[in-house]
């Protein structure tokens, strides 16, 4: 399991990315970024979701490099 998990990390972030890229491309009043918090800004919001998918991409990298 543990070489696999690096990938589990790797694709988690790409989803992220995709899915604020997808969300940033729509025009919407309201982005909900993590459980309750909110913002109108959706430059704000593709920047949280690029830094979220880079902790994963950090993390699975990490492990990546331990397993090898």
């Amino acid at each position: 399991m543990s070489k696999v998990m690096p990938y589990f990390y790797f694709i988690f972030g790409l989803v992220i990315l995709f899915d604020g890229i997808v969300q940033f491309l729509e025009n919407k009043e309201l982005y909900k970024l993590l459980f309750s918090w909110n913002t109108t800004d959706k430059y704000f919001y593709l920047s949280i979701k690029i830094i979220f998918s880079l902790f994963f991409f950090f993390i699975g990298y990490k492990r990546f490099r331990v397993k090898s």
